[in-house]
């Protein structure tokens, strides 16, 4: 962990003895002097506490997904936390190393990347001032610049209001178009506001006999992952959307009660299947999934309706239903989705060239590997480009 003070002398910030939390957070947070710290991966009580004393949170800024991807190899999961009175900005990123890209194991620096679909900063509340945010980032870019990292990329929250904490620092770029349900609505508006083709399906699917349900983990979450990879055989999925079951596992211990199981049942097989998380009174989709033998009866549009009524019960606020599988507004998924209401969230990504020469001199090395092996990358817009898949 960095810790840095200007007002004050370091202080000890070692994580307690056994129980990996870090015993400065309550002061730092509420302090007087500005303060710029890195928690780590052994101080997830500390990130958690971070997490929660901000202003609007998402379950992905938890430090369960993080530490996941951390324990699989994939890098070095860290929240850099600056603070100035009582306000402060949170950033999670994962840190991996160049060298381990085919082509460039001489390479010696870093690059940092985003966890799950949804990350970006977190504030303790909207309009910080600016004197916070410009310490934030010339804090977070001479931290980064010490620790070798030269690209940073990272997926925003389509529902938070990030954007302003990152301006001056990279560039945001649109993504994808998602749509969500208002649910502070009555129920019944909440249905009018379906498409009316919706409507007429979700009314003939409960006459069909779908019967939906509340699943249990331990015992159905098997049964769901098996309709999953089934449907994104279907679909002809790439491998990016195909979670190992410690994913899973991850997304249970950080959410505890608020990650569901939902299903939609034919004569007493399990046809449809839906994980989620709620957070802040955000009902989010994490996978959702049909048999191809159910997909006449269009379990799917029935089980959102399922949901959505359930999480207005719950008292939820919003179902965010998330987008499509590319931009184009045409995309099937979207389209599917975007019959549930006409709220509607713009998904942008945040990229950021810290050291050019060194990203330059990456590109480089990886073009020229790819050439002597035959390769040619599989799509001019990834980023980093020297991760580009062939």
């Amino acid at each position: 962990m960095v810790m840095r003070e200007a007002e004050q002398s370091e202080r000890d910030a070692v994580p307690g003895q056994g129980r990996g939390v870090c015993p400065w957070v309550p002061d730092f947070l509420s302090g007087e002097g500005p303060c710029f710290a890195v928690l780590s991966s052994a101080e997830a009580s500390a990130w958690r506490a971070v997490v929660a004393a901000a202003a609007v949170s998402d379950a992905g800024h938890l430090p369960d997904l993080w530490l996941h991807a951390e324990a699989r190899g994939e890098g070095t999961a860290a929240l850099f936390v600056c603070r100035e009175g009582g306000d402060f900005v949170a950033l999670p990123l994962l840190l991996r190393r160049i060298g381990m890209v085919p082509g460039l194991e001489a390479c010696g620096g870093m690059d940092a990347v985003s966890v799950g679909d949804y990350a970006g900063p977190l504030a303790s509340r909207p309009c910080l001032p600016a004197s916070l945010i410009q310490h934030f980032q010339r804090e977070l870019a001479a931290e980064l610049r010490r620790r070798g990292v030269i690209f940073v990329f990272s997926k925003l929250n389509p529902i938070l209001e990030q954007e302003p904490l990152l301006d001056g620092v990279g560039s945001t770029e649109y993504a994808q178009t998602t749509v969500s349900i208002d649910l502070t609505l009555c129920p019944d508006e909440q249905f009018r506001r379906y498409r009316p083709r919706l409507r007429s399906y979700v009314r003939n699917g409960w006459r069909d006999g779908l019967e939906p349900c509340r699943l249990d983990y331990e015992q159905h979450l098997a049964e769901c992952l098996e309709i999953y990879a089934e449907t994104m055989d279907r679909v002809g999925a790439a491998p990016v959307f195909r979670y190992p079951d410690s994913f899973y596992a991850s997304l249970r211990s950080a959410l505890g009660d608020r990650f569901h199981m939902f299903g939609m049942r034919h004569d007493g097989r399990l046809a449809a299947g839906f994980l989620c998380t709620e957070w802040n009174g955000v009902l989010q989709g994490i996978i959702s999934c049909v048999r191809t033998e159910a997909l006449s009866l269009s379990p799917a549009r029935v089980m959102y309706d399922f949901v959505r009524r359930w999480a207005t019960e719950r008292g939820c606020r919003l179902f965010h239903l998330g987008g499509g599988t590319s931009p184009a507004p045409d995309n099937p998924l979207f389209r599917f989705k975007a019959g549930f209401g006409d709220r509607r969230h713009e998904f942008r990504t945040w990229k950021w060239t810290i050291d050019p020469v060194a990203y330059g001199e990456a590109c480089g090395h990886r073009a020229a590997w790819n050439a002597r092996h035959g390769l040619v990358p599989a799509r001019a817009d990834f980023f980093p480009a020297y991760r580009c898949p062939t």
